[in-house]
């Protein structure tokens, strides 16, 4: 899973308002123990950035809208 995210993090940080690229819960239902690729995504103007994959190399692609992060 972290060499897959690892792999294709430079291309999905190409895509706009992309803040955020990790490993965790994958799209599945709630609950679902499967893991995927977590991609942050500024939540401003309420559109999410087109052609996100739903899948990369057979691991599913979650995507969070979110504010910005602030380091404390």
């Amino acid at each position: 899973m972290a060499a897959v995210k690892e792999r294709h993090e430079g291309n999905l940080f190409g895509h706009p308002g992309v803040i955020g690229v990790g490993v965790g819960a994958g799209a599945a239902a709630e609950g679902a123990s499967d893991a995927g690729i977590v991609v942050y995504v500024l939540a401003e103007g309420g559109s999410r950035p087109q052609g996100l994959p739903a899948a990369i190399d057979g691991v599913a692609v979650r995507v969070i809208e979110t504010d910005a992060f602030v380091a404390r």
